[in-house]
C-alpha cells in the first residue's frame, strides 16, 4: 500500500459483572478499581495499545473513573507483575534512568499508556507512605499472614514530593482533568490504597480449588480460582517448589485466573524474597530482572 492508513477503534473493557464469579468473589472488589485490570494483564506483552479517555469525557464524574481505573491497573502491573515491594522508589530509579524503554515489558506498556504522566505515581506513592499498599506486598514477600513492617520515609523526602506535587498541580492550573492531575488532587481522592491493597492478599489463606500441575517441559502452572490475593497463594506454594538444598532452581511458573486468563510466566528472585514476571523474550532476562530489583531495597 502506498499509503498508510491509520485505525481508529473502539475498544469496549468488559464488565467485570460479566465474569462468572463476579466481581465481588473474583476480585473482593467493584466498580472502577477492578474494570481495567484483565485489560491490562492480558496486553503486557503488546505494545502497540493504549487506553485513553475520549476528549468528551473530561466532564462530571467519568475522568475521576477513566483515572481510577488507570492507576489501579498501573499499581497491580508494578506490585504484583514486576514484583516491587518498594513501588516509589522503583519509579524513582526508572526516572534516574531516563524512563529508558526495554527495561521491562511492563514499564513498556505503562510508558505507551501514560507517558511522562507516569510521575505522577512516584509522587503519589512519595507524598504519603501508602502504609496499606505496602504493608500487602510486605506479606506477599514473606509469605505469611503476620503484619509486616514497614519503614515510613524520611520527612525532608516527604516534603520533596509534596513540593513536586504542587509544582505539578501548579504549571497545570486549576482545571484538572488529566489522569495524572486526579491522581495527585488530595491524600488519595481515587481510594487507590484501601482497593489495591484489600485485593493483593488472601485473608483466610483458603488453597480451595488453587491448582498445580506440571507439563513435561518442567513448566509448572498455578490455576487459582479467583483473582483476589493470587500472588499472596503463590507465595504459599513456595515450599512445594524448593529443591532438597532449600534452592528454587530454574522454576519457572504460569498462574492461570479463569476469566481473565494467564497472568503471564513468573520466576523466583531469592534477593527479593518475590515472584516477578518475565517476558516471552528470554535474551532480555537480565535486563528484567535489573527492572525488578529497582523496586526493592538492598
Amino acid at each position: 500500500m502506498g499509503n498508510r492508513s491509520k485505525l481508529d477503534w473502539i475498544v469496549r473493557i468488559g464488565d467485570p459483572d460479566d465474569f462468572r464469579t463476579g466481581p465481588s468473589v473474583q476480585f473482593d472488589d467493584e466498580g472502577p478499581w477492578v474494570q481495567m485490570l484483565g485489560f491490562g494483564w492480558a496486553n503486557i506483552d503488546t505494545q502497540s495499545i493504549s487506553v485513553r479517555p475520549r476528549k468528551g469525557q473530561i466532564l462530571g464524574r467519568e475522568p475521576f473513573e477513566h483515572a481510577t481505573a488507570q492507576w489501579s491497573m498501573a499499581i497491580h502491573l508494578l506490585g504484583l507483575g514486576l514484583g516491587w515491594n518498594d513501588i516509589r522508589l522503583g519509579l524513582q530509579r526508572w526516572r534516574e534512568e531516563g524512563y529508558v524503554l526495554g527495561a521491562h515489558s511492563i514499564l513498556d506498556f505503562l510508558w505507551v499508556n501514560f507517558a511522562e504522566d507516569i510521575e505522577a505515581l512516584e509522587i503519589y506513592f512519595g507524598v504519603m507512605p501508602r502504609q496499606e499498599v505496602i504493608e500487602a506486598l510486605q506479606r506477599i514477600r514473606s509469605g505469611k499472614n503476620a503484619n509486616a513492617i514497614v519503614i515510613k520515609p524520611a520527612a525532608s523526602l516527604q516534603r520533596e514530593y509534596e513540593i513536586r506535587r504542587d509544582n505539578w498541580l501548579g504549571r497545570r492550573g486549576h482545571s484538572a482533568k488529566s489522569v495524572a492531575d486526579l491522581l495527585l488532587h488530595g491524600n488519595d481522592p481515587l481510594h487507590l490504597e484501601e482497593h489495591c491493597s484489600k485485593s493483593f492478599v488472601e485473608e483466610g489463606w483458603d488453597l480451595m480449588g488453587s491448582q498445580m500441575r506440571k507439563n513435561c517441559g518442567g513448566l509448572v502452572s498455578i490455576v487459582t480460582p479467583y483473582y483476589k490475593g493470587w500472588a499472596h497463594r503463590l507465595a504459599m506454594f513456595n515450599d512445594q517448589f524448593k529443591a532438597p538444598n532449600g534452592e528454587f532452581g530454574e522454576v519457572e511458573i504460569d498462574v492461570y485466573v479463569p476469566g481473565i486468563g494467564s497472568l503471564g510466566k513468573f520466576v523466583w528472585n531469592a534477593q527479593t524474597d518475590r515472584w516477578w514476571r518475565t517476558s516471552r523474550a528470554s535474551m532480555r532476562y537480565r535486563q528484567e530482572e535489573d527492572a525488578h530489583l529497582w523496586g526493592h531495597r538492598h
